[in-house]
């Protein structure tokens, strides 16, 4: 999906190869384990690509104890399953502006406390 996201995009395709030709320029043509924390573009891609179609389609928990929510009243009881559907979440304009569009940006150290 990275490829399918990476193609439809040239200008973040074209952003990631600057990083990664930097990289090979500085360490001399070697990609280690060691240096692929300095691309922080390439991790931000992954990320996104993964937020867009994230490889799982819900997690799901069991309640250990009753619970309430004072607020709204909701009350989870001991032993119910509660299921977290990831592609609302990841869709939700509330926490991803433009939501359905591939911005890697998001993920930079830079914005990590923004979203």
């Amino acid at each position: 999906m990275l490829s399918y996201y990476l193609g439809n995009n040239p200008d973040k395709q074209k952003k990631l190869i600057e990083e990664l030709d930097e990289l090979m320029e500085k360490s001399e043509g070697k990609i280690t384990h060691d240096n692929l924390s300095e691309l922080p573009y390439m991790n931000a891609c992954i990320h996104e690509a993964l937020r867009l179609v994230s490889p799982m389609i819900r997690v799901e928990r069991v309640c250990a104890e009753d619970w309430k929510h004072e607020e709204s009243g909701l009350i989870i009881k001991k032993g119910w399953t509660v299921v977290i559907p990831n592609h609302s979440i990841h869709r939700n304009e509330k926490y991803w502006p433009e939501p359905h569009k591939y911005i890697p940006e998001r993920f930079m150290p830079e914005n990590k406390d923004k979203f």
